[in-house]
């Protein structure tokens, strides 16, 4: 397993925060980033907005890890990008983190040469497997696809407030946090030991 998930859940369960139970959040009762519905689904059976406030970081460890690293492949990940996709598969879900990522690494020159080039590539949207995309990841700077992937991950929340204007006033928070994950990301990439 990848040693950096204790790294990385501390650094979601910092933004993600305490409990809150805001009627403007379908979400509904949420505590640690877990929301109500998602501990009903890990529990196997229904739970109170109570059960929600009195979550431990241990479970929720746990949920994180089974519900989001592990699908995301973030185990396998190189540091820093493990933080960085982990981090969007809890805002945004596994498939979403993973599709995002499979379109930065497409979108570094290497891969625009070789696409231009006639060279095979992988193609966006599910058609990377896991050790397509990892070994497709050993041949680009990883600075330059954290980059990449925190700008896509921007543009999708902007796509979401085009769509929906209310979502406006959450805009500078989801921003903010991009930035936070950016920056933590590339620090942890270079304080992750390298193989070779």
């Amino acid at each position: 397993m990848n040693s950096n998930l204790a790294a990385c859940l501390a650094f979601v369960l910092a933004q993600e925060g305490g409990y809150v139970d805001n009627p403007n959040d379908p979400g509904g009762a949420t505590n640690l980033g877990i929301t109500q519905a998602t501990l009903a689904h890990w529990r196997g059976h229904k739970v109170t907005p109570e059960d929600v406030k009195a979550l431990q970081p241990a479970e929720a460890g746990k949920i994180y890890e089974a519900d989001y690293w592990l699908p995301a492949w973030c185990d396998k990940l190189p540091g820093g990008i493990d933080l960085a996709v982990f981090d969007t598969a809890v805002n945004m879900g596994p498939r979403t983190a993973v599709a995002m990522l499979e379109h930065a690494v497409a979108s570094t020159p290497v891969f625009e040469d070789r696409a231009a080039t006639g060279h095979p590539v992988g193609t966006p949207q599910g058609g990377w497997t896991e050790s397509k995309l990892l070994d497709d990841l050993g041949l680009v700077p990883i600075p330059e696809v954290i980059d990449s992937y925190c700008r896509r991950r921007v543009a999708y929340y902007a796509g979401l407030i085009a769509k929906n204007p209310n979502l406006g006033r959450f805009q500078t928070g989801w921003d903010a946090r991009v930035a936070r994950v950016k920056a933590h990301a590339k620090a942890l990439w270079v304080a992750t030991p390298r193989v070779g």
